[in-house]
């Protein structure tokens, strides 16, 4: 039997703007999709999951330029089916 690639095969994902049990379980469910969760930002993160976008927390530029992709939690929930 082959293997099976996971929705976030290949990606390098962080959060911003969630509490630590949000972290958490989204770092579960990267995981469990065989992606690597990122507790920080770094240039090896390909991807960046944002709660939202109000609120003290905004993406700088500097995060926007060291990631490929920002998406929200939203977004996450309805590709990788996740409950929350």
């Amino acid at each position: 039997m082959g293997h099976e690639l996971g929705p976030f095969e290949g990606l390098t994902i962080s959060t911003s703007g969630h509490n630590a049990a949000e972290k958490e379980s989204l770092g579960r469910v990267i995981q469990q999709g065989h992606g690597v969760y990122s507790k920080n930002m770094t240039k090896a993160c390909t991807h960046l999951i944002i709660k939202g976008c109000e609120g003290p927390r905004t993406i700088s530029e500097k995060e926007r330029c060291e990631v490929q992709q920002v998406l929200k939690i939203n977004m996450l929930k309805e590709h990788a089916c996740i409950d929350g």
